[in-house]
């Protein structure tokens, strides 16, 4: 008799993304926006560190393990306080905005509340390299700048009025915005670059403009707007991004077109008492078929984007031309059709390796971007997990630390007022783990 045997195969399926933990925002409406914070250094005061008294223990044990005859000295009180700073350093600082305020966040811990709007903070954005101003857009029209001081505190410097309608997105350039005099030399660019008078500040709303602000000017409370555009687009302006270099901005608008802007353009050095309204955009980006929600460039070239639409796709583009931001000849590499909502916002990874999307859908998913060459439109997509059910609902906001982090990759925000963190596994890792492990790489916990 011949028996027959049945073969079962169990396929294990990697997780890339595992949730960290989940965080219930303190008034429990919908996170429509979450951003880390690019500083490296922040204020701290010790009576306020939460990590000090462990930190002190810590430090003193170790100490009298190395020399029992060691004396407590100011160095020693140093070393102590650095230990209990980067041990808080371990989780970056993380911004979201939910109803008429703004929240920190350490981890799973609230650290910190900025009230000033009387509206809904729709949009937030850290300056680089510090992160120590933060610009929040609101449903009252206003744009408000926030200034770091001492012992960790946030002080509102400037509120910024123009717009008649709710303003909808927000970006800050890096502390050189490359905005140059006539002759563009490397002398004069120089010059300007070791000078923070030319930060700018680039806002888009429903009354259809994209207005940029000089925040200098702003917090001396003289006139601030440089520049204000109508007739560029038709449409509310919900998606407005700096490149890295500050060198490019983008808009994405609600007649479905992404807009690439060269500041330089702006001739800001002729110190207009009235706002220009003569820059056009360097180029038009068509390929959406309805609202752009969400605009990034990639941290690793000026030379790539991506956007996302109500037409539930994410677009990825290069510029073919190279990296001059004065002669772009940009082109759509990828087009990611994985979300069957309407997508709200896209994020790149620190280095540009990874693309995150968010949507209705309550998808989160990730893909990997790889830059094969020098020519930016050779640039390669492929998907890396997706995870279904991430929030309760819509999910508006997705971002990225600014650095490579071991304990979070990614936040997100959403209609359910939570905020959850993620890992994301990098592909470097897997060689680190057994045979047979079928950890996520994306994780969280819940702590409401």
């Amino acid at each position: 008799a011949i028996t027959k045997k049945s073969l079962l195969l169990t396929v294990v399926v990697k997780k890339m993304i595992t949730e960290v933990s989940r965080c219930q925002t303190e008034n429990e409406d919908a996170v429509n926006v979450v951003v880390f914070s690019p500083g490296r250094r922040e204020a701290w005061s010790v009576r306020r560190h939460a990590f000090f008294e462990a930190a002190v223990k810590a430090e003193v044990r170790l100490y009298l393990l190395v020399n029992a005859k060691l004396k407590w000295t100011p160095a020693l009180w140093y070393r102590v306080l650095e230990f209990a700073v980067e041990t808080e350093r371990g989780e970056p600082l993380l911004a979201s905005g939910s109803g008429s305020s703004v929240q920190f966040w350490r981890g799973e811990r609230r650290v910190g509340t900025l009230r000033g709007h009387v509206s809904i903070v729709r949009a937030l954005a850290f300056a680089p390299p510090r992160g120590d101003v933060i610009a929040s857009a609101s449903y009252d029209n206003t744009i408000k700048l926030w200034h770091l001081k001492e012992a960790g505190l946030w002080t509102c410097t400037a509120t910024l009025v123009g717009h008649s309608r709710e303003v909808l997105s927000v970006a800050l350039s890096p502390e050189s915005s490359s905005v140059v005099t006539d002759d563009d030399s490397d002398d004069s660019e120089k010059k300007k670059n070791n000078s923070d008078d030319d930060r700018l500040l680039v806002t888009g709303s429903w009354d259809w403009s994209v207005r940029v602000w000089s925040v200098a000017l702003a917090e001396r409370g003289e006139p601030a707007m440089v520049h204000m555009s109508f007739s560029s687009q038709s449409g509310a302006v919900r998606a407005v991004a700096f490149s890295a270099s500050g060198r490019a901005y983008a808009t994405g608008s609600d007649d479905a077109i992404v807009r690439v802007y060269d500041p330089r353009d702006l001739l800001l050095h002729n110190n207009k008492k009235t706002p220009s309204s003569s820059s056009s955009p360097a180029a038009l980006l068509a390929g959406h078929s309805s609202w752009v929600y969400g605009v990034a460039f990639s941290p690793a070239t000026d030379d790539v984007l991506a956007s996302c639409s109500q037409d539930c796709s994410v677009r990825v583009w290069a510029n073919a031309a190279s990296g001059r931001t004065r002669h772009l000849s940009w082109v759509s590499v990828a087009t990611l059709s994985l979300h069957v909502g309407w997508v709200y916002s896209v994020a790149f990874s620190h280095d540009g390796s990874l693309l995150a999307s968010a949507a209705a859908d309550a998808k989160l998913i990730v893909h990997r971007l790889k830059y094969p060459s020098e020519d930016a439109a050779a640039t390669e997509v492929s998907h890396v997990d997706t995870v279904h059910n991430a929030h309760d609902g819509i999910v508006y906001s997705v971002a990225f630390p600014t650095r490579r982090s071991s304990s979070i990759s990614l936040a997100s925000g959403a209609v359910d007022g939570t905020l959850a963190l993620w890992h994301v596994v990098d592909e470097g890792d897997d060689e680190e783990e057994e045979e047979g492990d079928d950890e996520s790489i994306m994780t969280a916990t819940h702590s409401r």
